[in-house]
């Protein structure tokens, strides 16, 4: 009798139990889903306390009505075009992700951007999301990747302004940031490419960082520097 009555105190214990944890997961996920919508709120209610609703109404009225949808379609055509050089890069060592699950996150970056300090931000956040279910390495080097690009293609347009502008009209000081930006720019990439530059600092970085880090710095290394024989991408 006592057996049988310690089986069903030991099974109703047992149910008790699991009833808890199930509450307690449930709970849980009603919090990080409450955390979630406050998270993706967050940027609607950080631009609406920084609108002056009356010098809004004021420019709508004074706006062509053609305007604002021709800004609002080449914005949007110019963030799919980013998120496609992403889904480019990470096509060439993931050749399953599709270009729907690319651009989920990427959008997602940008919309968290919005508040989010320096334009980094995006970046941050869409590749976090994506290397949640892929390599973190490729996902990194290719949104490093995608950023060297970015920063090329503004220093060939900052070379064409010194260019055409005239040097008298030009503010002091312009010719040295641009010479200096292209320097930058360009040891970048060098090192980007190049294991044999960043192995000083990797062996400097050593003595100060926990091994944990450095190797997954290393693993993104990895994954830039194997983009070295993927140059049609």
């Amino acid at each position: 009798m006592r057996s049988d009555r310690q089986q069903r105190a030991d099974h109703l214990k047992h149910r008790l139990k699991r009833l808890f944890q199930v509450i307690r997961m449930k709970a849980r996920g009603r919090n990080l889903l409450v955390i979630k919508y406050l998270l993706a709120f967050l940027p609607i209610a950080w631009i609406l306390l920084r609108i002056d609703f009356r010098k809004f109404g004021h420019a709508l009225a004074t706006t062509e009505s053609w305007v604002i949808p021709v800004m609002a379609l080449l914005a949007i055509l110019l963030m799919f075009l980013q998120g496609f050089k992403w889904w480019v890069l990470l096509r060439a060592f993931i050749p399953h992700l599709s270009l729907p699950e690319v651009l989920s996150c990427h959008f997602k970056g940008i919309y968290f951007s919005m508040f989010l300090p320096t334009s980094a931000a995006q970046d941050i956040v869409r590749t976090v999301l994506l290397s949640r279910n892929n390599d973190f390495g490729i996902a990194w080097g290719a949104t490093w990747l995608a950023r060297i690009s970015g920063l090329v293609v503004m220093l060939m347009l900052s070379l064409w302004g010194v260019v055409s502008i005239d040097a008298a009209s030009a503010p002091p000081g312009m010719r040295s940031v641009v010479l200096v930006s292209a320097g930058c720019v360009i040891l970048m990439t060098a090192m980007s490419f190049s294991k044999r530059l960043t192995r000083r600092f990797r062996n400097a970085f050593a003595n100060i960082f926990p091994a944990k880090v450095i190797s997954a710095v290393e693993h993104i290394r990895d994954g830039v520097y194997h983009y070295r024989n993927k140059r049609a991408c």
